[in-house]
């Protein structure tokens, strides 16, 4: 590294789809692949630290192609070459990558297995705090047709109760009545 040259340098997704002749989605596939170190800037975007020594290279080698007679069979034999080449890459890529799903389906596979067993687990535990739920419900409800049995007696003895304190107030009043003349009859008498 020379004096005030850095070993590398800070691109935008677009910068790096601009420089390096390639899709945005192509470029965030790589920068992962790379692992290039990522920052946010203070302007929100996001940039990925680039080695000056990165240089991308294609995955499938272009040819120029030569209209002379002679060259023509050497470029078709040539092209088949790469064709084939390139079917066998993608091939090997779709396999990696099926590969890849199906590692990440087992994993997902495991973690549900996981939760799973530890849910089947817990599930006596469950039903017995459900059973135990289910009684006190029925205690309950017992005790509260008990109270309500009890509180239609309360309130029957109370209408009663009232009842009578009317018949009593009735008898007080008439005895109110009678004890009043005999008072005033004994008073007139004295007076007289």
């Amino acid at each position: 590294m020379t004096d005030g040259q850095a070993d590398s340098r800070w691109v935008s997704a677009a910068e790096a789809a601009r420089i390096y002749h390639i899709s945005r989605a192509h470029w965030y596939v790589l920068a992962s692949r790379k692992q290039f170190p990522t920052q946010i800037f203070n302007d929100g975007a996001k940039r990925y630290n680039v080695p000056n020594s990165f240089k991308r290279e294609p995955n499938v080698a272009i040819t120029v192609t030569n209209n002379r007679p002679d060259k023509q069979d050497d470029d078709k034999e040539s092209l088949i070459n790469q064709l084939s080449e390139a079917k066998e890459q993608l091939r090997n890529v779709e396999v990696t990558l099926l590969r890849e799903q199906n590692d990440i389906l087992q994993q997902d596979k495991d973690y549900l297995k996981d939760k799973l067993d530890e849910v089947q687990s817990q599930l006596p535990q469950i039903l017995g705090m459900i059973g135990r739920l289910q009684e006190s419900n029925n205690n309950n409800s017992q005790k509260i047709e008990a109270l309500s049995v009890e509180k239609d007696k309360f309130k029957s003895l109370y209408e009663e109760t009232n009842n009578m304190v009317d018949e009593l107030r009735k008898e007080r009043d008439e005895y109110k009545d009678v004890t009043l003349s005999i008072y005033n009859k004994f008073i007139d008498k004295k007076i007289k």
